[in-house]
């Protein structure tokens, strides 16, 4: 019997003891919320606490919710579509507890807030209630598709394969029909960093089947560019063919060839021209896409002028491919922990 009432007193008395604890203030203060975000706060609270939290907007205006979530996701408090809400909640495991509260309208909020706990027993009153973040960082690795240059090169393509043309002296143009100039079209390809044209001009027509033997311009060409691997290089490297009377050649534009060939006042492109030469390679930069025209003259007003002319285009390559890779994947988040 003594025992019995000595475990009632015990009870008694510590209920009281538990009882008379005071509230701990954990946080207050005001805070805004902007129009349709939320606002997140944590702390920490030991099992048995009893927590106390009140919020109000100064206004009377209402959030669309709150919740107390005990972390990670478990709710334990939720409601709906308030100005003002006052709660005990009792806690019932030590633990990260987050308040969330969402503002679903346009215009921000202004809230005031106040939480406390009363501790289950004296051994809990001095609980840190401060969250503390940890940041972890996972790595994962992913396959993508990763497209990329498989082919970059200059290649060397003939535009005008080796030709001969035949301009009459100017007597004949003049007095017999005869054209003493000649417009061959060079329709320059796409992609096209810079173009060649070599030539060689003589009287003798039964020189031509040997001469276009001697016409190499595109096979001179690759094989520099596998040599040196740039296209930095001079015609001086290029071999010029055979040629024993003048010629004149200009790089004209549409509406000049024409005037061109009326003998009319005309315009030409310094650069790709050619005056009084026996044989030349001129090299032009640029031109992609694009039609220009050579204007071949024949300088001679008695003797008429057979021409071999090649003309060759360096296009810029590229071939791309595609290929499976594997990159890592760092995932970074934080963790929060309590410092008891």
């Amino acid at each position: 019997m003594r025992f019995l009432l000595f475990y009632i007193l015990l009870f008694c008395f510590t209920g009281i003891s538990s009882q008379s604890l005071a509230p701990v203030s954990v946080a207050q203060g005001s805070f805004k919320i902007a129009g349709l975000t939320e606002e997140e706060q944590y702390f920490g609270f030991a099992e048995g606490d009893q927590v106390t939290f009140s919020f109000h907007e100064e206004k009377g205006k209402d959030l669309r919710e709150i919740e107390v979530i005990e972390y990670p996701n478990t709710s334990r408090y939720r409601d709906f579509k308030f100005s003002k809400v006052n709660h005990t909640l009792i806690i019932p495991k030590t633990s990260v507890y987050c308040f969330k509260l969402t503002n679903g309208a346009i215009g921000g909020r202004t809230l005031k807030y106040e939480i406390s706990r009363v501790p289950a027993s004296a051994a809990t009153v001095s609980f840190n209630t401060v969250v503390n973040w940890q940041t972890h960082h996972d790595t994962t690795w992913v396959e993508e598709v990763e497209t990329y240059l498989a082919r970059d090169e200059y290649v060397p393509q003939v535009i005008v394969p080796s030709s001969d043309f035949y301009i009459n002296s100017g007597s004949n143009a003049d007095f017999k029909g005869g054209k003493s100039r000649v417009v061959i079209p060079i329709s320059i390809p796409e992609n096209t960093v810079k173009w060649y044209y070599s030539f060689s001009a003589f009287r003798e027509a039964e020189q031509v089947d040997n001469l276009h033997a001697t016409f190499s311009l595109a096979g001179q060409l690759t094989r520099i560019i596998d040599q040196t691997g740039t296209l930095d290089f001079g015609v001086e490297l290029l071999t010029l063919p055979p040629g024993a009377d003048y010629c004149d050649i200009y790089l004209l534009d549409h509406n000049n060839s024409i005037l061109f060939t009326r003998k009319e006042a005309y315009q030409y492109f310094t650069v790709g021209s050619r005056e009084n030469l026996k044989s030349g390679i001129s090299e032009i930069t640029g031109g992609s896409g694009r039609v220009m025209n050579l204007g071949l003259r024949n300088p001679d007003y008695q003797y008429g002028i057979n021409v071999v002319l090649e003309v060759v285009a360096i296009i810029h390559e590229e071939e791309y491919a595609e290929r499976i890779i594997t990159l890592p994947k760092v995932n970074t988040y934080e963790t929060p922990f309590l410092n008891n």
